[in-house]
């Protein structure tokens, strides 16, 4: 648990490759989540933006979402990027 109000459900960046499969006991559940995506460019600044869905959703659902997002968010030249996926109390 991270503050007690959220917890770590799934993470992912592009230096590391592929996404890990979805947790199962997070796969078939509508959850509040809060999102977290990060974009390092090549000086090593890290741009942090957050996205917090207003309804519960499926992770399924979710995941198209964080990639619409990380293609207009994170610039072209970025050396990384990534998100971290939180279900919300």
């Amino acid at each position: 648990m991270v503050d007690g109000r959220r917890k770590l459900v799934l993470e992912y960046w592009s230096s590391k490759g592929k996404l890990a499969p979805l947790p199962p006991e997070y796969a078939r559940a509508r959850h509040i989540w809060l999102c977290e995506i990060m974009a390092e460019d090549g000086d090593g600044v890290v741009d942090e933006y957050e996205l917090r869905p207003d309804k519960k959703m499926l992770l399924i659902d979710l995941l198209p979402i964080l990639k619409e997002h990380l293609n207009t968010l994170v610039a072209d030249d970025a050396v990384d990027c990534g998100f971290r996926v939180y279900r919300c109390k």
